[in-house]
């Protein structure tokens, strides 16, 4: 059998294990194929500081910050000089985008340029290149130029070797285009690849034909071909290979990066595709490519994998699942065997919105305490338009669950949707100061939408408002080739609005509110303690109206009930079953009362109280906390 090298390039994050390539071994290694794993992006992020490569690793993908550095090595004089005129117009793009988080690290871009060279240099010279017959690379978002430039100079080299790509950058047209225009590339595997790397390698090996390989992409007669656009999705989750992570743990001790086991996040993947996606694919989504289709692992398959990781790394407690999204029916079995197995972990999860309270408990008590839950906007009318499938009072009430069960929350807002109605800007940012108290979004809290390949949008642009449609702004400081050529290598794509609307105008007052948020943020807090027959509330957020509100009778009754977002009717009916006398009046002045203090949010027609529930050992703290307040109440 060939021996093959698999490698991961920049800028592929350097903290954690590539999960593909180790599956892609495993799968190799059951064959009898030897195979090797590189991580070379661990010595670029040693040469060039951490801080510096994560910060470019994690910039908004349609920049092509990573990209540009190596670009140069490839096409010379044939691209715009990006230190010259890309950086002039980068900026421009920044501002036109609401990015101008990144403007600093745009001014270190000439020495990062500069070091590519040697380290590329280090790269040929480490490797023993002429121990392997087949050399894979691994290319997702910011590792096209990087991999394509060291393929180049090994191919140069060692002209024998045999040049295979693969990742999300190959996925369809994409693979098709790269393949095409860099002739050292032998061959691109489009698609989910686990079967159809290792069966392309035993037939090399072999000397078998290798063109009817579905998702294989193969030059004839000097002619790129492929078999079908993808390989087909593989259905039987549980048959892949456990990941094996032994080659980036000893890399990484040998890189001279500064990392313990803290800093490590070990991946897996219980499942792929999206249940909800194959529904109602969110219209701005380009996740998944052709494989939508929801396949999940057994619940028995899944905890085996938690414990093999538990058990195999012991000393590295962060674990990163890749799912797209986690799988509902994992609160029957997963969730209640990731407590039952206590391994210590601290899982992170893509996750839907609309969770019960108990589930999001669980999660705590499961080691799940890092979500994505894909807020991306606190207007139910843009997120209809994304088809999320929930509303803004789904949003907030999750929000405040993880706040009480200490679960941290990445999650941002989105704007630039064709059709949204500009006022739902202005009507987020009067709600904000009500959730000081909660996690606000990230760093860069509001993202303009970008186009990307395979979502909604892309597919029927003019249906949705989106014309001229064209490869983003960034591809022409990287490759050289015309329109049509970049329009089929791109991701992410620039467009203008039908109608012309200019979203950086109308969301001026959000952004300004989102940095007050951020600003303000762990300044105060929302808390709530239950004491006899009253409910105290000690608002230290930044301009509480009342330090301290007391609710007894109907007000507590109906502030409780509503810690899920509750119609009127639903508080009618709920005060009804309990026996609570009420007159309907009654009800409705408390809530606007609360309302007006915010305690409680209203909005989607749902009454959702804000407070932070705080259990009998905090007792001590919230009546030590009352009598020391000095500011004065007002009535």
């Amino acid at each position: 059998m060939d021996k093959v090298l698999l490698i991961t390039m920049p800028f592929s994050i350097a903290t954690q294990p590539a999960l593909g390539i180790s599956l892609l071994r495993g799968a190799l290694q059951r064959q009898g194929t030897a195979c090797d794993i590189r991580y070379l992006q661990l010595p670029f992020a040693a040469q060039i500081g951490l801080n510096l490569y994560r910060h470019v690793s994690l910039s908004h993908p349609s920049l092509l910050l990573g990209e540009w550095l190596f670009a140069h090595h490839l096409f010379g004089d044939h691209i715009p000089n990006p230190l010259r005129d890309g950086v002039a117009v980068l900026r421009q793009y920044l501002t036109a985008h609401d990015r101008d988080i990144y403007v600093d690290l745009i001014d270190q871009l000439p020495r990062l340029r500069a070091s590519t060279g040697p380290y590329l240099d280090a790269c040929v010279d480490a490797v023993p290149w002429e121990q392997y017959d087949v050399i894979g690379f691994s290319s997702t978002f910011a590792q096209n130029t990087a991999s394509l430039t060291l393929a180049q100079r090994v191919k140069e080299t060692w002209p024998d070797k045999t040049i295979v790509f693969g990742g999300a950058n190959c996925e369809g047209e994409m693979g098709v285009e790269l393949h095409r225009q860099f002739p050292f590339v032998d061959y691109v595997c489009s698609g989910e690849s686990d079967l159809l790397f290792p069966t392309m390698i035993e037939r090399l090996a072999s000397g078998s034909d290798i063109d009817d390989l579905p998702g294989l992409i193969y030059r004839q007669d000097g002619e790129t071909m492929i078999n079908g656009s993808y390989a087909p999705p593989i259905l039987d989750l549980d048959a892949l290979p456990f990941p094996d992570y032994d080659d980036y743990i000893t890399q990484l001790e040998g890189s001279g990066l500064a990392l313990g086991p803290a800093d490590i996040r070990l991946v897996l993947e219980t499942s792929r595709g999206c249940w909800w996606g194959a529904k109602s694919q969110c219209t701005f989504c380009g996740f998944n490519g052709n494989s939508m289709g929801y396949r999940c692992k057994s619940s028995e398959r899944v905890l085996e994998e938690f414990t093999y990781l538990a058990q195999r790394y012991p000393t590295i407690k962060q674990v990163d699942a890749v799912d797209n999204i986690l799988d509902v029916r994992f609160f029957r079995d997963v969730i209640p065997g990731l407590i039952e197995r206590d391994l210590g972990l601290d899982i992170f999860y893509f996750v839907k919105v609309n969770m019960s309270r108990e589930q999001v408990r669980q999660l705590r008590q499961a080691g799940i305490r890092r979500i994505t839950p894909g807020i991306e906007s606190l207007d139910t009318e843009i997120l209809q338009l994304m088809r999320k499938g929930c509303i803004t009072t789904q949003n907030v009430q999750l929000l405040k669950w993880a706040r009480e069960f200490g679960i941290q929350v990445n999650w941002l807002l989105l704007s630039g949707f064709p059709g949204e109605p500009p006022d739902a800007y202005r009507r987020m940012a009067e709600m904000l100061p009500a959730l000081v108290h909660l996690q606000p979004p990230e760093t860069w809290g509001l993202s303009r939408l970008r186009l990307d390949r395979f979502s909604p949008y892309f597919q029927t642009p003019e249906a949705y408002g989106m014309v001229n449609v064209r490869p983003s702004l960034a591809h022409r400081f990287v490759y050289p080739f015309p329109e049509e050529s970049l329009a089929r290598m791109a991701y992410h794509f620039d467009f203008d609005y039908v109608d012309d609307r200019q979203p950086e105008v109308y969301t001026s007052m959000l952004r300004e509110a989102l940095r007050q948020w951020r600003a303000q943020a762990d300044s105060g807090s929302l808390l709530s303690l239950r004491s006899d027959e009253r409910l105290t509330l000690c608002d230290t957020r930044p301009g509480a109206h009342q330090r301290e509100i007391v609710l007894v009778g109907l007000a507590k009754a109906i502030y409780e009930y509503c810690d899920e977002g509750r119609t009127l009717q639903a508080i009618l009916h709920h005060l009804k079953q309990i026996g609570e006398p009420y007159e309907t009046e009654d009800v409705q002045t408390i809530l606007d009362s609360i309302v007006e203090a915010r305690v409680m949010l209203y909005t989607d027609d749902r009454y959702l109280s804000l407070a932070i529930p705080m259990y009998e050992p905090a007792r001590g703290f919230i009546d030590s906390f009352v009598s020391a307040l000095t500011l004065p109440q007002n009535d």
